[in-house]
């Protein structure tokens, strides 16, 4: 064991044949793979749902030594609460884009459970105010810093009606994306301060 740094990771010298590995006495599972060809590489081992796993973090000089750390300490955590890390990035893999969300919305949802006035309101508000490039976003890529900002971008530009309605169209479709299990971090819409509106 060593407490692997920058001048330990450098070091660690090639095997003849194979593969070696020097594990860190500081963070259980952490440890740096070196393979004859040279390549080294941050790794975590660790019990995962019963079982032996080893996964790896990243290339070094790819992933500084400080980030593998925190990586590692972050992989360590979600192990300890019974999470297949290698399942997440799967489930992250194949997870839906903004697009498929705002189209099932229209064809599974707003058709039939909206008025065609409200329908064609929220289809153009996609077309105009929704930014085009979310279409190929993943879900958990939307933030909610992208929809503060796209609050005061469609007030500063429409309106605050128009900003507040994008808010609510937002916060009601990631709200079906958690029900239909699209999403699955936090809505990113949800506690959006609204602008106040006066009576018309």
């Amino acid at each position: 064991m060593a407490h692997l740094t920058k001048t330990v990771v450098e070091a660690a010298a090639a095997p003849q044949v194979g593969q070696t590995f020097i594990r860190d006495d500081e963070i259980k599972g952490f440890g740096l793979r070196v393979i004859a060809a040279g390549g080294k590489s941050f790794v975590f081992e660790g019990r995962i749902k019963g079982r032996m796993r080893r996964i790896t973090i990243g290339r070094y000089p790819d992933v500084t030594v400080a980030l593998a750390r925190q990586k590692a300490l972050e992989i360590r955590a979600s192990t300890g609460r019974g999470e297949d890390p290698a399942e997440a990035r799967i489930l992250q893999k194949h997870e839906p884009s903004f697009g498929v969300l705002a189209e099932r919305y229209l064809h599974d949802y707003a058709i039939s459970h909206k008025k065609p006035r409200s329908v064609a309101d929220d289809k153009y508000y996609f077309a105009h105010y929704i930014p085009s490039g979310w279409r190929t976003r993943r879900l958990s890529d939307i933030t909610r810093t992208d929809i503060e900002q796209l609050h005061s971008r469609v007030a500063r530009d429409h309106g605050k009606y128009p900003a507040n309605h994008a808010v609510r169209l937002m916060r009601h479709m990631f709200n079906l994306g958690r029900d239909w299990k699209m999403l699955r971090n936090d809505n990113p819409a949800a506690r959006i301060k609204l602008f106040k509106e006066q009576r018309r």
